[in-house]
């Protein structure tokens, strides 16, 4: 079976990211690849998990970095403005509704602290006032999340 060049690119395209990370408008975009795993139905060790939100959280950090808008955001990120932080999983298996609150909230507390750390929010305590939703996508090729911080 031949594959021409038309049917190649669609392949590719079909595996390339959904966006690139930027700071456009007032709206921070941040694409962390990867696969996202629920953590609650692995059976890991404390070691392994520190190993796995330590990676999430280094490559949300490198996100940051790639947009390059680190001091433009921490100085934001001082004021007491409220944001909206979606996060959008783009995953093989969509979780099951039961566990799909605890699945994305823990598998994500690494990209969130991550965006604490590195200035792009105040804090993610409810006090700060910061909103966080979650959605899922089923994506046959590229896997990660899709961070989209905004003003409220």
């Amino acid at each position: 079976m031949r594959i021409t060049s038309a049917d190649l690119a669609a392949l590719r395209a079909k595996r390339a990211a959904p966006a690139v990370s930027s700071w456009r408008d007032g709206v921070l975009t941040l694409v962390v690849p990867g696969v996202l795993k629920n953590p609650l139905n692995q059976r890991w060790f404390h070691y392994t998990r520190a190993r796995w939100s330590r990676t999430w959280h280094e490559k949300t950090a490198g996100a940051i970095l790639e947009a390059d808008q680190r001091q433009q955001w921490r100085a934001i990120a001082l004021s007491t403005v409220a944001r909206r932080v979606h996060f959008h999983a783009y995953v093989q298996r969509l979780f099951d509704s039961d566990g799909l609150q605890a699945a994305l909230h823990a598998a994500l507390k690494p990209c969130r602290d991550a965006l604490v750390v590195y200035g792009v929010l105040s804090g993610d305590a409810e006090r700060d006032g910061h909103v966080f939703t979650c959605q899922q996508e089923k994506s046959a090729g590229w896997r990660g999340v899709v961070v989209t911080v905004t003003v409220r």
